[in-house]
């Protein structure tokens, strides 16, 4: 990712309450594969246990 679409997608994670944070972030280390949770951890300064939970949260939505 480029730091200015780092940027805008930082932006619009602070207006977010703390579960859509969560799983935003999910979905974007998703999108970046392999790599992509430590990418995403560093951007935005969520743990990385923070970040797999809402990959869990995200994953087992799709099954319902």
């Amino acid at each position: 990712m480029s730091r200015k679409m780092d940027n805008l997608w930082l932006q619009e994670l602070s207006g977010l309450n703390e579960i859509q944070r969560r799983r935003f972030a999910a979905l974007k280390s998703m999108e970046l594969g392999w790599g992509g949770v430590t990418k995403v951890c560093k951007i935005t300064g969520m743990s990385h246990n923070t970040i797999d939970k809402g990959i869990k949260e995200i994953k087992s939505s799709k099954k319902n």
